[in-house]
């Protein structure tokens, strides 16, 4: 086997790791992009629960009576 095959050989090895390395690191950087995508939906329904919330509480605080209006919806327990 002469040394230009030898070199070759390893040029192409090197190459193919380069290759894999570069498949990896795409692969990680799709999942981390993902996971941010999910993450701030996640966020954005967390702010949205809170500002309801917080939305409820003032308007049960300006009118305190409208707590037991009938929201037509009939759940266990009713009377």
């Amino acid at each position: 086997m002469s040394w230009l095959a030898v070199i070759t050989a390893l040029v192409k090895l090197m190459g193919a790791v380069a290759a894999y390395s570069k498949q990896i690191q795409t692969d990680r950087a799709a999942r981390a992009h993902v996971m941010a995508q999910v993450l701030q939906r996640m966020t954005d329904d967390l702010q949205l629960a809170a500002r309801t919330r917080t939305e409820f509480d003032r308007d049960l605080q300006r009118n305190p009576e409208r707590l037991y209006d009938d929201d037509g919806y009939k759940r266990t327990g009713d009377a």
